[in-house]
């Protein structure tokens, strides 16, 4: 058995002995490639008291069913990006199927638009935060990497807001095909910048992260899609 196979089996351990709320699914996303992060997203019976935890490698997020039905329906990344890509690792196949069916045949609309802005605009004035509080003298690395993550899901958002108002009527579309279109280019070389920040392939500096911010912010001003909404 793998590292991730007794990880995934120790969880499902832990999460199944809460009989007031019970495990529905348990999905695995993300690489899954030996030496990489394991991303989980947890869905129960009832919205649980917490949304994520991080321990090691281990990336796990928890909702209620309510919550990804909601979330699916606003295509929401943090919800279509595991349901379309991920594997069920427990749970009942035939509902969950139906579920994942439910997801991608949703329809983007104007809510889809105002929604993922909102939702960009809340992330970008998260990562806009972290770097305020950076000083360079203290070298803060750990500000910045949470600044860029923040910064980087904002994009996503925002990249999706701006592909679904071009595409009005479309399907949720994984993150990988986003960053193929016109729309996702700079969200694509963001995200290999990150990437490469979170594998400890390339250093963070202020410079560099604040440049993307900018850059960011330039792309906004051009845009055809009227700004981020609070």
């Amino acid at each position: 058995m793998s590292e991730s196979e007794k990880i995934k089996k120790f969880v499902i351990d832990q999460l199944i002995k809460d009989f007031t709320n019970p495990l529905l699914y348990l999905v695995e996303y993300g690489s899954r490639l030996p030496g990489h992060d394991l991303d989980l997203i947890a869905v129960f019976e009832k919205n649980p008291p917490r949304r994520e935890a991080t321990l090691g490698d281990l990336d796990m997020a928890y909702y209620g069913l309510s919550q990804v039905e909601e979330l699916g329906r606003k295509m929401d990344f943090l919800i279509t990006e595991p349901l379309l890509t991920g594997d069920l690792a427990w749970g009942n196949p035939d509902s969950y199927h139906d579920l994942v069916i439910r997801t991608s045949s949703t329809i983007s609309g104007p809510e889809t638009i105002s929604y993922l802005l909102s939702r960009s605009f809340q992330e970008y004035l998260s990562a806009t935060s972290y770097f305020n509080q950076y000083r360079p003298q203290i070298q803060q690395n750990q500000l910045l990497s949470w600044g860029l993550i923040n910064l980087s899901f904002s994009i996503a958002y925002y990249s999706g807001a701006v592909y679904y108002h071009n595409h009005i009527g479309s399907h949720p579309l994984r993150v990988k095909e986003l960053v193929e279109t016109p729309e996702g280019d700079f969200l694509g070389r963001v995200r290999i910048y990150v990437g490469e920040v979170k594998n400890y392939q390339r250093q963070i500096t202020f410079e560099a992260a604040i440049q993307i911010l900018h850059d960011y912010e330039n792309m906004i001003v051009s845009s055809k899609v009227g700004g981020m909404k609070s």
